[in-house]
């Protein structure tokens, strides 16, 4: 069997979304004939608070390498974990290479910086590659401040991407999107490189142990006849154009007697400080628009497994995603065995929206015949969405899900692994 070490700076007990690419990789992994090693930092460097469930998720024997890091100073200076740990994550990878025969390397991006280790590996003898969660350059550059932390990020990406990626010889991504700008800026990794894009997937197993687990948590929103959708996770900058027009419709369906009163949407995981009622960003907008009284937020970030039971007990699922295309919302994998119906405002040639058509998980808002989607006609699509699609829905059949799983996804990483060392003993 051979070895791969996944590089995942944010690893479980962290409670971000990144930390769920290496972890459903390295649950199938070891069936397809792959033993994953996870390279990671000790949990008291995180600044994230944690999430001890998430251990239950995790296979018995799964090697975890746990790096230190240097701690956050006051005052804040260096705050990104990638920055912080990627001396040490270089020890363990200079440990585990004497240790034992590691056949490929594959770093989770972001964080960013410990990628800058693959040139080293390839001076060793060790290929490498990169997985893309985001892009490290946005698609599209913004004009910030010069000279402001937001510039500095985005300009440390433009000189330190070509760096990382020089010998890299394995590219993945969620999809091609997020890749696709990197390679067009360092065109010798077509042919140096194999590239794959897959998507988080899901992961049964999740499910059953939301549903079985022990924590006892409740929905977040009263059971009160009302029709209850819910919309979880953090809300891009990119997709604050598409909130307001959710929002507008909605106000639109309030207005008419036979929606007003009927309709509740509880965002979840949202806000940067449920210590902070006046961050709650969703609220405050909702309230300035003259829907507050429509929409619940609870800003602060839920358990990953409490995030499945509320989906699972809600009616129905709101998906808001960004304006671009390459951008496509991992939440929309746990929506579908949520076997709940999604309602998708995303852009219309996002892989999203054409995984939600092609499996009758819902309907999307958006399509490429009309871009300039206006108030009046989501409110029609809202309308449709609640008083068919909801009453006539039926849950996706899990068989029929099996190429977006987590398994499926494993599968197409092993395969390109092996690609990429075919590879690069031929060269």
């Amino acid at each position: 069997m051979k070895t791969v070490v996944l590089v995942a700076p944010w690893f479980v007990p962290n409670n971000l979304a990144s930390v769920h690419r290496a972890r459903l990789w390295a649950n199938h992994l070891p069936e397809l004939g792959w033993k994953p090693i996870i390279l990671t930092v000790r949990s008291e460097y995180y600044e994230e608070k944690p999430e001890p469930q998430l251990e239950r998720l995790l296979p018995r024997d799964l090697q975890i390498v746990r790096s230190r890091a240097f701690p956050i100073t006051k005052p804040r200076l260096v705050g990104d974990i990638g920055w912080r740990s990627v001396i040490f994550m270089r020890g363990e990878l200079k440990r585990l290479r004497k240790m034992q025969r590691i056949d490929f390397v594959h770093f989770t991006v972001p964080a960013f910086p410990p990628a800058l280790l693959g040139p080293w590996l390839d001076r060793t003898g060790t290929p490498y590659g990169l997985d893309y969660i985001d892009p490290w350059v946005p698609e599209k550059l913004f004009s910030h401040l010069p000279g402001g932390k937001a510039w500095w990020a985005q300009q440390l990406g433009i000189w330190l991407e070509p760096v990382a990626v020089k010998k890299a010889r394995l590219i993945t991504g969620i999809t091609e999107g997020y890749y696709q700008g990197m390679l067009h800026r360092n065109p010798h990794l077509k042919t140096q490189a194999v590239t794959r894009a897959m998507p988080y997937g899901f992961d049964v197993r999740d499910h059953l142990e939301a549903r079985n687990g022990i924590t006892g948590s409740r929905p977040v929103f009263p059971q009160d006849g009302k029709i209850n959708l819910v919309y979880a996770g953090a809300l891009l900058p990119r997709a604050h154009d598409n909130l307001r027009l959710f929002l507008q419709a909605l106000l639109r369906l309030e207005k008419e007697p036979t929606w007003k009163g009927k309709v509740r949407v509880t965002f979840i995981g949202t806000g940067p400080d449920p210590k902070r009622p006046d961050l709650y960003a969703i609220r405050w907008i909702a309230e300035k628009m003259g829907v507050g009284g429509l929409v619940q937020e609870v800003p602060g970030r839920l358990p990953y497994l409490d995030v499945i039971r509320n989906l699972e007990a809600a009616d129905g699922i709101v998906v808001i995603g960004s304006d671009e295309a390459h951008y496509s919302p991992s939440k929309i994998y746990q929506s579908m065995v949520s076997g709940k119906p999604i309602f998708g405002l995303m852009h219309p040639e996002s892989l999203a929206t054409r995984t939600i058509r092609e499996m009758g998980a819902g309907l999307v808002a958006t399509n490429p015949d009309t871009p300039a989607l206006t108030t009046e006609v989501l409110a029609e699509k809202l309308k449709e969405y609640l008083s068919k699609v909801l009453p006539e829905f039926r849950a996706v059949e899990l068989r029929k899900l099996e190429k977006w799983s987590a398994r499926a996804s494993a599968r197409t990483l092993a395969q390109a692994l092996e690609e990429a060392i075919s590879l690069t003993e031929v060269t």
